[in-house]
């Protein structure tokens, strides 16, 4: 009978240890900034987020530079190429430089 008392609580030992690290490592941290991704590619750069870098994108981001659109965040998560926290021609040079398959440092959500 003790063996078996043992083995019981043994093994709800396991289960509580293990359930614990997985709600732990999985659960969500509040850090949302509020930004919803609807593409696959998570690359800054992405403007439009259509899961494609390309002259798209540049357009996108010209508009916001030229003032034909603001930088709305939900809709351009990813126009701000360079990551720095200021849409600038900075984005446009570096996107142009991953386009054109010249050698660039890309970012990304890591998620």
């Amino acid at each position: 009978m003790d063996k078996k008392i043992v083995a019981i609580a043994l093994l709800a030992a396991i289960i509580i240890t293990g359930s614990s690290a997985a709600i732990l490592l999985t659960r969500d941290d509040g850090s949302s900034d509020g930004v919803t991704e609807t593409g696959r590619v998570l690359v800054y750069g992405n403007a439009n987020n259509d899961d494609y870098l390309d002259e798209r994108d540049v357009e996108a981001i010209n508009k916001i530079i030229d003032g034909d659109e603001l930088w709305d965040k939900v809709k351009y998560p990813f126009a701000d190429t360079n990551a720095d926290g200021r849409i600038t021609e900075d984005d446009v040079t570096l996107l142009k430089k991953f386009i054109n398959n010249e050698d660039c440092l890309m970012y990304y959500k890591d998620t």
